[in-house]
């Protein structure tokens, strides 16, 4: 199905877990997303608890494109709500770089572990 989110189509997607283990395991019953169609950038992620009950809405915005050889977008603010207790998460990001050479040294089992 296709949607809307702020003013921008978007493919609408839900996902459901396969079986009761599954759900249990993860613990929703239910995920819909809303995927923007220009960049392919998940603009929304609804969630429902396993009995059905809306859950969480999660919001993600002020999506930018970084990268000149390959450009990859990323979203600088996400807001988490959980609809049950009302508690909010936002996520704020002040600076993104996009095509930067990472040592292999970053990834080794002493640096991981600190």
């Amino acid at each position: 199905a296709d949607g809307k989110f702020n003013g921008k189509d978007c493919y609408m997607i839900e996902a459901m877990p396969i079986n009761n283990t599954v759900k249990s395991d993860f613990g929703y019953s239910k995920r819909r997303m809303c995927i923007l169609k220009d960049n392919f950038v998940t603009a929304t992620i609804d969630i429902w608890d396993t009995a059905g009950k809306p859950l969480k809405h999660i919001e993600f915005t002020d999506i930018r494109s970084y990268g000149k050889v390959k450009p990859r977008w990323q979203a600088m603010k996400s807001m988490a709500k959980n609809l049950q207790t009302q508690h909010m998460t936002q996520v704020i990001v002040n600076d993104f770089a996009a095509e930067k050479t990472l040592s292999d040294k970053l990834f080794s089992p002493q640096s991981l572990e600190k």
